[in-house]
C-alpha cells in the first residue's frame, strides 16, 4: 500500500449543546485513512480556558496542533 496523503485522514462526528447552565459535547475516538482504523483513543475535545471548549471533527492535523502547541498556534489545550 501506498503510503495515505495528509488529506485521507478521516474526521468524525461531533455534536454540541447548549443550556441554560449546561453545555455537552459528544464526539468520536475513531482515527482512520480510508478504511483502515489507526487509533480508537483520538482526541478531539479541547478546553480552551475556563469557558471556552472547542471540538474540531475535520483534518486531523488541525487537532494535533492545537492539542501539542505550535509556535504559531499558541500554548497546547488541555484534553477532556
Amino acid at each position: 500500500l501506498a503510503p495515505a496523503q495528509i488529506f485521507e485522514y478521516n474526521g468524525s462526528p461531533v455534536v454540541e449543546m447548549v443550556g441554560k447552565n449546561c453545555f455537552a459535547i459528544a464526539s468520536d475516538y475513531h482515527l482512520g485513512v480510508q478504511l483502515q482504523t489507526i487509533a480508537t483513543d483520538f482526541q478531539r475535545a479541547f478546553k480552551i480556558h475556563g469557558k471556552l471548549y472547542i471540538s474540531l471533527s475535520g483534518l486531523t492535523t488541525d487537532a494535533q496542533t492545537l492539542q501539542h502547541g505550535d509556535s504559531s498556534a499558541g500554548s497546547a489545550c488541555h484534553p477532556l
